[in-house]
């Protein structure tokens, strides 16, 4: 099986499209395209979806639960902890965001000179649990939209995607909005 990068109006498409709950995109698009189903493939993939569907919400129960602990609502502080967060649930995948770079600068990298050497006023810090650095000297629509490219290696949903984004700001400031 194959991984395929979506715009998100078309992920959002195949989700309004979906008959039952596990159901795989491949069997969605098999459907909308009126291609022939592959039987054992699609129980197989749909099983895998179920599974995919029912972890994270138990994996993001830990996740609020790390952040509720935070003394601060610094924004930086809760981008770190949710990195630190992400970074647990696998970490073969989370190796992928050395990938994730601007035209110049290095957003995640194992050296903190890396970083820093990448552009001005950069403070790379620590992701809590890991070896890893990012930098943290960005809006928060930046952070937001990096939270968003590391999770694009993980089999989250894009529903679970937003809510672990939303979990940046504060409680006060999600109450607000």
């Amino acid at each position: 099986m194959r991984n395929l990068a979506l715009d998100d109006d078309i992920y959002d498409f195949v989700c309004q499209n979906t008959k039952e709950i596990g159901e795989s995109a491949s069997s969605i698009l098999r459907r909308l395209l009126k291609l022939p189903a592959k039987a054992a493939l699609d129980i197989r993939t749909s099983e895998i979806a179920s599974e995919q569907i029912k972890a994270p919400e138990a994996r993001t129960t830990d996740l609020q639960a790390r952040l509720s602990k935070l003394t601060t609502i610094q924004v930086v502080d809760r981008f770190l902890t949710i990195l630190g967060w992400i970074s647990t649930q696998d970490s073969e995948k989370f190796e992928q965001v050395k990938n994730i770079r601007g035209p110049q600068r290095i957003y995640f990298s194992r050296n903190k000179k890396d970083i820093e050497e990448s552009g001005c006023g950069t403070a790379p810090k620590q992701i809590p649990g890991s070896d890893w650095f990012v930098l943290t000297n960005s809006d928060t629509q930046t952070k937001k939209q990096l939270l968003i490219d590391v999770l694009e290696f993980f089999s989250f949903t894009y529903d679970e995607k937003a809510s672990i984004v939303n979990l940046l700001e504060s409680p006060q400031q999600r109450v607000a909005h």
